[in-house]
This record gives C-alpha cells, structure tokens and sequence, in this order.
C-alpha cells in the first residue's frame, strides 16, 4: 500500500528542507521533473520499467521544439506560449540540441485565416515569429535530440531501471510520489480518461549533411547532418505493445511528398526505417499536472456540481502524490513547465503561473466535469 513507502503525508512533510520525491516514469516529463526537483535540494529517485533512457515515446531519434500559437488571449493560448518559452530556457544550456528555423505552412483556407489573425497580435516578437508566403517562420526553435539529452536532464540523479516503482524498493520510504508515465496509467487513474494513440515517424541516414532544419504542416519533415525523419502518424492504440504498420510507412511517404523539403529525393534514396511509440492524449488535448484528487473524498460534492453550484472549497487531494501526464505529441513542449509547477507545489513555493493555468491542467478537471454533467 502507498501508506507503506508514504508515512510522512502530513503537513510537516511538505515543509522539509529536503523531501524524498519518488517518480514514476523516466521520460522527457519523469526526467524534467528529476531535474527540476534535485535543483530545488529533493532527494529525488526515478524508477523507469525500461533498460535504460530514450527506450519509450521519448525516444525518437530527433524531437522537435515548436511553439503551439492560438488565437486570442485566453488561458489556454497563455499556457501555450508559457510552456514553450520554459522548455525553451529549460534546455537551452543541455547537450543535445541546436537552434533551428521551423517553416509552417497552412494546411488549408481556415489555417490561413487563424495565422493572419495570429499575426495580427502575435504572442512571440519578431525575433521568434515572422509572416512568410502561406505560413509563418518559427526562429529560435530548438532541434532536440533525446538520446542525448534526456541521460543530460537525469545526470547525478538516482535512476532504477528495470523497476515498476517505489514497491521493489525494500524499507526506503518517500515524502512524495510523482506519476510520470503515460497512457497506461490509465487503470491507475480512470477517472482521467487517457487515451493511447500511436504514432509513427519514418527516419534514414544519408551521405549529404545538412544544418539543422523543419519544415511543418500537421506532419514535419527533420534534417539534421545526414539524418532525415518525417511522419508522424495517429491512431488509436491497440494492445500493450505500439505495433509498425506499413500502412504508417505509406502515410508518412506521402506527408514527405507533401510538405518536400528540399532533402526528399535525397532521403528517399536511404534505407527507410521506422519507429513507433504511444502518447498519452487526454479529451480536452490538455495535459494533466498537479496534485492527485481524492475522487472518494468528492462524495460529498456530487450534488451540489449536479446542481450546477459552484465549490466553495478545494477539492480534496491525496497528500503527497502528484501527476503528469497526458502531454500528446508535445512532451517536450510541457514537461519542463509542469516540473516547475509541481516542484512548487511540493515544497509550498509561490506558483510559477496564475492560478487560472493550474486549474485549465489539474488532475481534478475531469472529473468535475463528468460530476456537472451527471455521469457519474
């Protein structure tokens, strides 16, 4: 049981100078959290079931670091852009990566439109987003490479491998637990409502270097030196294990054809290989960073959010565990802000957003929602 590796759930765990924080998960989120945490002064140990870093959905040859602009100034559109502007700073002094330029193009007529309104008000400055014909330039975006800088985030940090979690460890008990997997924490958290959905990138190797470079239209298209990657594609995920489909092979083919870089013919001559992985993808596309609800403990509320009356208290939290999940195709996008948010909620530092963002992500979201609409 949790109590067992979890005795200090009280107030005073929370005020420690120096907290043991588990986590659960040694991807791009698990290993931001990590870092974020021990730079605070946590004892921090992460358990990963795979053999070593880079295994999972973060494990792509190359990632890409690009800003997710909407329109309008709303809540979502500000954690956007706040997101991306702290992986950005979050990374920049790794290894494991370069600037790049990102070309966007509109997929169609109603793209078009949202990107002129984008730049009608832009959120970036002209040092980071520029008009082009069709589209807009991303500057300053960042070609990741996580092989390289996911061991970088995790260097000094206490990592088992080839465990499920805090459990296999014998007598060792924690102040915190943070959840940091992805879809198959859905029998973990139902109430969460995650979803798998694969995906699958096409890469190969050429003899021609090339600078780092992207160009993007709902798939993109990667060069960095002689690698080439393009794809990537989405469906639902069927069994445990993320499966090649040749079917991918030939989506990604013609999302190459589609957005031809100036690489393509080049890349095409290669041996094409593949990879596949699974995001964890949530119904409102957002992801899920904060404290764990106690969904028991919500009883109480069921009639008064059937009733469409507004809480008058926070909803009740399990002390001392945390999650973050449900980031989709842009893991390395979020995981650095959600790291910072959690690691000030574990040790009671001031936020590092406005509260209105903590609650567009928290874990509770959903299930107040499913209270209000009576479905449960």
């Amino acid at each position: 049981r949790l109590e067992a590796i979890f005795p200090g759930r009280t107030p005073e765990a929370r005020t420690k100078q120096c907290p043991k924080v588990a986590i659960v998960g040694a991807g791009i989120s698990g290993a931001s959290l990590a870092r974020a945490l021990t730079d605070r002064g946590a004892e921090v140990t992460v358990f990963d079931r795979a053999s070593g870093p880079a295994k999972g959905t973060s494990g792509n040859p190359l990632a890409l670091l690009m800003p997710r602009i909407d329109a309008g100034d709303t809540v979502q559109a500000r954690f956007l852009i706040e997101a991306y502007n702290a992986a950005r700073s979050t990374y920049r002094e790794l290894a494991g990566l370069e600037e790049t330029e990102i070309v966007q193009r509109a997929k169609d007529d109603k793209e078009q439109a949202r990107f002129e309104k984008i730049l009608s008000d832009p959120p970036l400055g002209l040092d980071d987003l520029e008009a082009i014909r069709d589209g807009l330039l991303h500057k300053r975006a960042l070609m990741l490479r996580p092989a390289e800088m996911i061991p970088a985030l995790l260097d000094g940090i206490d990592v088992q491998w080839g465990t499920d979690g805090p459990r296999d460890l014998q007598n060792v008990r924690f102040d915190a637990l943070v959840h940091a997997g992805g879809w198959q924490m859905e029998e973990a958290f139902p109430y969460l409502r995650l979803k798998g959905r694969a995906g699958q990138v096409s890469y190969t190797e050429v003899d021609v270097d090339a600078p780092p470079s992207a160009v993007a239209s709902g798939a993109y298209a990667l060069a960095r030196g002689g690698l080439r990657l393009w794809g990537a594609t989405y469906r639902d995920q069927v069994g445990d294990v993320p499966a090649l489909q040749d079917e991918d092979v030939a989506l990604n083919q013609a999302a190459l054809e589609m957005l031809n870089p100036y690489w393509r013919q080049v890349a095409l001559s290669g041996e094409t290989r593949s990879r596949a992985g699974v995001r964890a993808t949530t119904p409102d596309r957002l992801p899920v960073i904060g404290a764990v609800p106690d969904v028991a403990a919500l009883a109480p509320y069921h009639e008064d959010l059937r009733a469409g009356r507004a809480l008058l208290k926070p909803a009740p939290r399990i002390e001392g565990e945390y999650i973050a999940t449900g980031f989709g195709s842009r893991g390395f996008t979020f995981a650095p802000w959600a790291a910072h948010v959690i690691t000030a909620q574990i040790f009671g530092d001031p936020l590092p957003t406005q509260i209105e963002t903590v609650e567009l992500v928290d874990p509770v979201r959903q299930v107040l929602r499913d209270l209000k609409r009576k479905l449960i």
